[in-house]
Order: C-alpha cells, then structure tokens, then sequence
C-alpha cells in the first residue's frame, strides 16, 4: 500500500490530488469519526484488498459498505486494488474493476514498482474520468447549473482575503472540501467573477499554475465585481 501511495505523490505535489488514509490521523483523535468524514467526502475511495481486509470487520462491514453506497448514489467512485491474492471476487467488490491490470495482484508480479505504478495511472485515469463529468456545458443555463450555497461563500471568502489563491490544498483544507470539489467549485466562481466583454480592465490570469482556466485566455473584471476583488486586481 505505500508503494502505490509512493506512486501517488508527484501527482500530489501538482495538485491534482489530494490523498488521505487513516495513518495520517493524529494520536488521541477520534479515528471513527475521522475516517467516516473523509470516506463520505471522497469523490474517489481505493479499497486495498487482502485477506486482511476481508477478515477486518470494520474494513469490510464498515468503510467497505459505506463506499459501495455511495458509488451507487452516484456520489463517489470506488477502486478495489488487490495487493494480495484473496476471495476478492465472491464479495461485493467483486463486480467492479479493479486494479493493477487484469486484476493480478501486486503481490504477484515480477516487478513490484511497475504493478505500482500501474494502479497509480489507473486511479489518475478515474480522476480524470470525475474531472471531466463534472465540466458544465455550454449549453447549459447558469440557473440549471449554479445555484450557490455556503461552501461557495466560504472559498470565495478564503479566496478574497488571501494573496496566496494558487494554494488549492490551503482553500480545500480550510472549507473541508477535497481538491477536486473545491476545483470544480472554483470554476464556477470564477467564471462568474471574471467575464471576457470588450472594454472592460483586463487582468492577468490569477491561476497560471493550475486547469482551471484555460492557457491564453485573458480574462477581465466586471466592474460589479470591482469591490469585492482587489486582491487580483
């Protein structure tokens, strides 16, 4: 499991995930309650199963259950990756595809980093896949689309009162958010604060560093916005 994690960081550092597993729970906290708050968040859950896992009943009854109920609300995605050989397929995981490929497990190829390896680009391919589901359209009405809530105040708040806006782990952390939901929130935000409409100041773009708005665009501010945006101006 910390291979694959391994495997995982550089696409951590360039902010296109943020991961989390139960090791990163600080002594004395309440670790249920920590692990129920983060697998009910996720857009994407990897499920790690051994023979270990099936026999914890927690794993299996618990956060194994809880992420298939979500996937079939549609909330979030679940992976199984097998790192060891066990009776993965009689549970119910079993219909789902898994990871690495064919869905051998880690344990049995002949080289481990390049198993490894091979479920990291397959859960960034999920990741990917939930990005691109989340796109509105064009020709989508802002009214059947956007509808803000307090989460969208929260980050714009975070958003205005700080001069570091490229931090998307810092805005996510602060609004309990993953950075895959604060991304797409963003986008909308964004997208509403800043308008391409002749005469009208321009400004560069305030995210150079990440997807969210698209290279070569030169977006400006609606004077509306003016008083509320002097931290990008």
């Amino acid at each position: 499991m910390n291979d694959v994690r391994r495997q995982l960081i550089v696409y951590e550092r360039n902010g296109r995930i943020l991961k989390w597993h139960d090791r990163q729970i600080p002594p004395g906290s309440d670790w249920r309650g920590q692990i129920d708050e983060r697998l009910n968040a996720a857009q994407i859950v990897l499920l790690f199963l051994s023979p270990h896992f099936i026999e914890s009943r927690y794993c299996y009854e618990v956060e194994g259950e809880t992420a298939l109920r979500r996937r079939n609300s549609k909330e979030a995605e679940v992976i199984p990756i097998i790192l060891r050989p066990c009776a993965w397929q009689d549970t119910p995981f079993g219909t789902l595809q898994a990871l690495p490929r064919d869905a051998v497990p880690v344990s049995r190829w002949q080289d481990r980093d390049e198993a490894c390896l091979n479920v990291a680009t397959g859960v960034m391919a999920a990741v990917d896949n939930v990005i691109e589901e989340r796109k509105i359209t064009p020709n989508q009405s802002e009214s059947e689309t956007y509808e803000p809530d307090q989460k969208d105040e929260d980050i714009l708040r975070y958003l205005y009162r700080s001069d570091v806006v490229r931090l998307l782990h810092y805005i996510a952390e602060a609004v309990h958010l993953d950075p895959t939901e604060t991304e797409y929130r963003l986008n909308r935000l964004i997208t509403r604060r800043f308008v391409r409409r002749p005469g009208l100041p321009r400004v560069s773009n305030p995210f150079p560093e990440y997807r969210l708005i698209d290279k070569g665009i030169e977006w400006v501010i609606d004077d509306r916005e003016r008083d509320h945006t002097n931290e990008v101006e």
